[in-house]
């Protein structure tokens, strides 16, 4: 399969071009879920901001796949998006988890570059081989580590009571705590905590 960058010789850098071509789909999303863009510039902050400590190549282009690691939220159910944040059963569950999966699709149908809509697919798998594809550490790719710290990040329970800057943060890094070695990547876990204080908000 050629790279869709690769495949457009007007098209520009790949970052570049995912982010022209993915907006369309975060706009698409935000009809849904209203805090679709600002969430997606959550995870575009938390995504640059690991890929330049790990240090990564194309963080810029992380950034972006972080950035639309949702938008196959669009096939998922508007009852099942709705009660997200609550208490779901296993198969409601598993339908908004594969919005990675319909991420990867969608992705590839807009043209966003190929490695891009990889990274997004494999953002579901899990740190210690319990995920889809039953990859774990360090055989999952470095960018779909990142995105999975960034989802974890964004998807954190929010503090009961008024939700400060500093009770949202506190409560993104007790999550990423318990995930890590789990879930996540322990250093890329470890590592977002350390920077959530002064990197984004």
């Amino acid at each position: 399969m050629i790279d869709s960058d690769a495949a457009d010789p007007d098209a520009g850098d790949p970052a570049s071009l995912a982010r022209v071509r993915g907006a369309p789909l975060l706009e698409a999303l935000a009809v849904r879920l209203p805090d679709a863009i600002s969430r997606s510039d959550v995870a575009f902050a938390v995504a640059t901001a690991l890929a330049e400590s790990a240090p990564a190549q194309d963080r810029a282009l992380i950034g972006e796949a972080a950035r639309l690691q949702e938008v196959g939220k669009l096939f998922v159910a508007a009852p099942v998006l709705r009660r997200a944040g609550a208490d779901l059963s296993d198969a409601e569950r598993e339908l908004l988890a594969e919005h990675f999966e319909h991420g990867h699709r969608i992705t590839l149908g807009a043209g966003i570059p190929v490695r891009a809509c990889g990274w997004i697919l494999h953002a579901r798998e899990r740190w210690d081989c319990d995920g889809p594809g039953s990859l774990g550490g360090e055989e999952i790719p470095l960018a779909s580590r990142i995105i999975a710290v960034c989802r974890e990040y964004l998807d954190a329970p929010m503090p009961a009571g008024e939700a400060t800057e500093q009770a949202l943060r506190n409560a993104a890094a007790t999550q990423l705590q318990r995930l890590a070695g789990e879930i996540l990547d322990p250093a890329l876990a470890a590592r977002a905590v350390e920077l959530s204080g002064d990197s984004w908000k």
